[in-house]
């Protein structure tokens, strides 16, 4: 039943004595009707719409810790329970507090991991979704992006927050690497379907991405654009804006899409990534050397290539994921 204070409760009983219905009651006071009911007959039995007195124990904490240790958390939403309870001398145990948590407007949620934004970076992703809004070839877009697939999934980080802010920006972890052994993986899609997905075995560096663009990006893109009439897109990690890698584009005159830093929530590249990890990371996958992860990795990437209508989905969501930014003011979104 939710919280309703006492004028509206009294409130409640004045539309039932006025004649309205249990079912327009609750649609004026925007509750439910069970709510309306469990007022009604509570004045119907007891004659009043206070609460009964607790007849339990009495709490052994005071609204004033209780308060303490909302608010410490407020302030410091990573902080475990522990520290919350050494820190505000809360007297009770561990349970207990969880119990003052739960009744308050904070929840134990899994912290999302998403970048956190400078204002510098949030201008850029305006300016972007601004330029493109109303773009109608972004079939002819090609997207791009690097991956490393770990032989452990990375661990939890939970946090405390009030609900339905997930994104918030005071709430988001930071996206960390760990793991025994990785791979590296480039990859592109297109309208049409996915394009490659190709090992990187070395370290990469500006000429190892120059030869994937030449020996691997051109000759399979080609196949779908023979005309090369198409736009090629890539983030600005500091190996794809090398003197070598634009003088390649230049030269071989590939269109590519002027893109704004820190924004992986506009490349659907990260949403199909995400959609592999799922595969991958399955309870019972504990790979055991590198070549196995490889060809999880694989088997994935062709799973996925049997579904276009994924793609096109993709596709179909970047006006939302552009209007979602001008509505964000730039910060960082859902997607």
């Amino acid at each position: 039943m939710p919280q309703l204070n006492q004028f509206e409760k009294v409130q409640i009983i004045i539309y039932l004595h006025e004649g309205l219905s249990v079912r327009n009651v609750a649609h004026i006071m925007h509750v439910n009707k069970t709510t309306v009911q469990r007022v009604k007959n509570k004045w119907e039995t007891d004659g009043t719409v206070d609460k009964r007195k607790p007849t339990g124990r009495p709490k052994i904490t005071t609204e004033a810790e209780d308060n303490a240790l909302v608010q410490y958390l407020e302030q410091n939403p990573f902080h475990v329970m522990r520290a919350a309870i050494q820190r505000t001398d809360f007297p009770g145990s561990r349970p207990t507090a969880c119990r003052r948590i739960k009744q308050s407007h904070l929840k134990n949620y899994v912290a999302t991991k998403k970048m956190i934004l400078g204002n510098e970076h949030k201008q850029a992703r305006i300016i972007f979704a601004l330029n493109n809004i109303l773009r109608e070839n972004w079939d002819r877009v090609i997207f791009t992006d690097e991956k490393v697939f770990q032989s452990t999934n990375n661990g939890q980080i939970r946090v405390y927050r009030p609900r339905r802010t997930r994104f918030n920006e005071n709430f988001v972890s930071n996206s960390e690497r760990s793991g025994r052994f990785s791979v590296n993986v480039w990859g592109w899609l297109s309208y049409y379907g996915l394009g490659v997905c190709w090992v990187i075995n070395e370290r990469f560096t500006a000429n190892t991405y120059r030869n994937i663009l030449e020996n691997v990006m051109l000759p399979s893109v080609s196949e779908h654009f023979p005309d090369r009439n198409f736009i090629y897109q890539q983030d600005n990690c500091p190996v794809h804006n090398a003197v070598i890698i634009t003088e390649w584009l230049q030269q071989n005159n590939v269109e590519t899409l002027l893109w704004p830093s820190k924004s992986p929530d506009i490349n659907i590249m990260e949403n199909l990534w995400g959609l592999m990890t799922k595969k991958i990371y399955n309870v019972n996958f504990r790979p055991i050397n590198r070549d196995q992860l490889i060809t999880c990795i694989e088997d994935s990437w062709n799973e996925l290539s049997d579904n276009p209508a994924l793609v096109r989905n993709l596709y179909l969501s970047i006006p939302n994921r552009l209007n979602e930014i001008l509505r964000q003011n730039g910060a960082i979104t859902k997607y």
